[in-house]
């Protein structure tokens, strides 16, 4: 909870996939990351190679660094969708939990923000959520795409790839790889924040 106010934090979650293909609708994920933080805190990483159940494309290999034998052993999507459900909505669950009478607690939200969330990411966190429970209804998450914000910001880039952003704002460009490029995504999103406070007169921390 905020020290100056009785509305909650809101939950701000970076995260990103590796997948086996750029396809949302049938390739499969092989790598996530989530960064939580709850109003400014940092609150947490989860994090987790993932098995596919069919053989990596040697393309993705090489872009990845990821292998056929790194997944062999992991879990599959399906035994992580409860974990992932868990950690994106646990304090939304425990203010609800702690207040089941207070219906004010609706404008309590949670925001997904991923590099390309619109046309790829968000895909595959629907799957896994929607595996994981019938009542995503009942939780306010939203997708933030850092695409969107950065065309909006930078109109004249011909690129607004995560790997452009980086370069520009002379940020270490994320290796291919869910957690190094979710904490890059991280240092983007801050900088294109401050530009944007810059441009409508608001403090950044809004």
């Amino acid at each position: 909870m905020s020290q100056n106010s009785d509305i909650p934090e809101n939950t701000t979650i970076f995260y990103d996939f590796e997948t086996t293909g750029l396809n949302p609708f049938h390739d499969k994920v092989i790598e996530y990351t989530f960064i939580k933080y709850w109003g400014h805190i940092k609150k947490g990483i989860s994090s987790s190679l993932i098995n596919p159940q069919e053989p990596l494309d040697a393309k993705i290999t090489e872009i990845t660094s990821i292998t056929d034998e790194m997944l062999a052993d992991q879990p599959t999507i399906n035994d992580k969708s409860r974990d992932i459900f868990n950690f994106v909505t646990e304090e939304q669950r425990i203010e609800y939990s702690n207040h089941p009478e207070d219906s004010s607690l609706g404008i309590f939200n949670t925001y997904m923000i991923a590099h390309n969330s619109h046309n790829f990411d968000r895909f595959f966190f629907n799957r896994i959520i929607n595996k994981a429970t019938s009542n995503q209804g009942t939780y306010n998450i939203y997708h933030i795409d850092t695409c969107h914000l950065a065309k909006l910001l930078l109109p004249k880039m011909r690129s607004v790839s995560l790997k452009s952003l980086c370069k520009l704002f002379h940020i270490t460009n994320g290796n291919h790889r869910s957690t190094g490029d979710t904490e890059a995504l991280i240092k983007v999103y801050e900088k294109m924040i401050h530009m944007l406070s810059r441009r409508i007169g608001r403090e950044s921390k809004e």
